[in-house]
């Protein structure tokens, strides 16, 4: 079960080898087994203060063009977007577009935004990851010829710091590609400060 592990405290196995952490500290094990970490270089480009950190990517070796990627923003948002985001995350629901539009400041970015006018979003929603309300945004990446879920939660236990799960596949393999993107999502667990 390649990069299928759990992690000790000190970031090795329990057989003593060393393994990289999990993307989030508040991820206490996820299930890796067919998606391989992938090298990736840091884009220059303008800095803002709500700019996302990746913090690792993997990649479907079998499928090219699918990435799912872990990103954490650079700083807290501003409190009316924090504030809003909270209130999203409160209960599970269909998110309408007026609701996405309140949480502008962290859903626009220079990497990717689903609220783009040439970008279409074809569904958004609240739903419990294993514990953990997160926000799903399912949409089309008109730019790239891509299909997108950008998955938002707030991180360290508060809502004004922002982490995001990005999965991204060509057109034509979404569908195959989002049934091993969900098994990931299924198989994560959260430490126990993360629920409270």
């Amino acid at each position: 079960m390649q990069n299928s592990y759990r992690l000790a405290p000190n970031g090795q196995t329990a057989l003593g080898a060393t393994q990289s952490r999990y993307p989030f500290p508040e991820i206490k094990f996820m299930r890796l087994i067919v998606w391989k970490e992938h090298e990736t270089q840091p884009k220059p480009g303008p800095q803002t203060a709500t700019a996302a950190q990746l913090l690792q990517s993997y990649c479907l070796p079998f499928m090219k063009g699918v990435f799912m990627d872990f990103y954490a923003k650079g700083s807290k948002v501003g409190p009316a977007s924090s504030t809003a985001l909270a209130q999203i995350l409160s209960h599970i629901h269909v998110v309408e577009d007026q609701e996405l539009f309140t949480i502008e400041e962290i859903l626009s970015d220079r990497r990717l935004d689903p609220l783009d006018q040439d970008n279409r979003i074809d569904h958004a929603q609240v739903g419990d990851l294993n514990g953990q309300h997160a926000l799903a945004i399912e949409w089309t990446d008109a730019y790239r010829n891509c299909k997108r879920i950008s998955v938002y939660m707030g991180g360290r236990g508060d809502d004004k710091t922002v982490q995001e799960i990005q999965f991204c596949a060509p057109l034509e393999a979404f569908d195959l590609a989002k049934k091993y993107f969900s098994e990931v999502l299924r198989s994560l667990q959260w430490q126990e400060c993360h629920n409270a």
